[in-house]
């Protein structure tokens, strides 16, 4: 198994099945030695990314096109197909409960280099959008909103604000019009932000280091500079009661972003939650399998049980994620065909299950 970053870690293993070198001398995997586990030691982090080569596009079968890029992205989010994913910076110096990659120093690549990539994947790929995959592309320091404009500077100047972006962020004091308006110049069509909770107590509970001002005062901005906005919420983090339920869903009919997604909190092992859940065992499954985020709880909290999660979590779906020109769409449809017809009284109950739910909630 291999660690953390892989690049110099896979070199020495195709130098250990070339020459038959000694596995305990490689950092950063884990391996089966005489039917024991052994761990090595970590492997340094690539300081400078720009030593990474860029990925081998000519070895994808039978070639780039093949490849949709994000799921649904020209369905769902109006983006230009075929998609190409880069990777501008790594690491993140935050401390949220939930993550499992814990806190890594923050690295860029060079502004010229990444649009360098993204000239390649323009010219010789031919990407017509380009999802940036760093764990927070804007949102952390002063200095970022610098680079992220020295990006955008460069797509403009090479004519590559043709292309769309899009790009995970961090709502935060730091977020200014300034850099968003450059941002929707060159080309960003979305951000996609890491709200977790409507809740203050809450964001507090996951040491996310930001405001409920924060997010209100990022989506504001990236609305004026007419860049489209995407919510990540979480749901079942222990602390959270119903009642902060009810703030996160207050937040998004006062901010209206244009999309919402929900997840269900779920303790990673590496994760502070893993420790926390464990601690108190409240961990139901050890099944991985099942962490998956979307689909089920494998927990409980002293405020929620696995089962209350699971019901508040679709709850939130159906009357917040899900579209309701989308709705009457999937009513319809059941209508075309006896297959769809068979899971009408399926979709009704979902639905008159869950209003009452909300209602009762509505009432504490």
């Amino acid at each position: 198994v291999v660690m953390y970053e892989a690049e110099k870690t896979i070199l020495e293993i195709m130098e250990y099945f070339k020459d038959n070198k000694n596995l305990s001398n490689i950092n950063g995997i884990a391996f089966r030695e005489n039917n024991k586990i052994v761990i090595n030691e970590k492997q340094e982090y690539i300081s400078d990314l720009d030593s990474i080569p860029f990925p081998a596009y000519h070895l994808l079968e039978p070639n780039f096109t093949a490849y949709p890029g994000i799921h649904r992205g020209e369905q769902i989010y109006g983006l230009k197909m075929p998609n190409a994913v880069i990777m501008a910076s790594r690491g993140c110096p935050h401390r949220c409960i939930f993550c499992s990659n814990g806190k890594i120093k923050k690295r860029q690549r060079d502004p010229v280099k990444i649009v360098d990539e993204i000239e390649f994947c323009y010219k010789k790929i031919h990407a017509k959008s380009i999802q940036f995959y760093d764990d927070e592309f804007i949102g952390t320091s002063p200095a970022q909103n610098k680079w992220v404009e020295e990006i955008c500077d460069e797509i403009i100047k090479r004519g590559l604000n043709k292309l769309d972006y899009f790009v995970q962020g961090r709502c935060s004091s730091f977020i200014n019009l300034q850099t968003l308006q450059k941002m929707h110049d060159a080309g960003f069509k979305w951000i996609w932000w890491g709200v977790e909770s409507g809740s203050q107590k809450v964001l507090d509970l996951m040491k996310k280091d930001t405001t409920v001002a924060d997010i209100e005062n990022s989506f504001k901005l990236a609305k004026q500079a007419k860049i489209k906005s995407l919510m990540f919420i979480i749901i079942g983090i222990p602390g959270e009661t119903k009642k902060d339920v009810l703030k996160t869903g207050k937040l998004i009919e006062k901010i209206k972003p244009d999309q919402v997604r929900f997840h269900i909190i779920t303790p990673f092992p590496g994760s502070a939650i893993w420790d926390t859940l464990k601690a108190k065992d409240q961990i139901e499954d050890y099944n991985f399998l099942h962490y998956n985020t979307r689909f089920s709880a494998v927990h409980h909290t002293d405020e929620m049980t696995k089962q209350e999660i699971e019901e508040i979590y679709n709850m939130m779906i159906l009357r917040y994620e899900s579209d309701k020109k989308n709705l009457i769409k999937v009513f319809f449809k059941s209508f075309l065909s006896l297959k769809e017809f068979k899971k009408l009284p399926f979709r009704i109950k979902k639905i008159f299950k869950h209003i009452p739910q909300w209602i009762k909630m509505k009432s504490i």
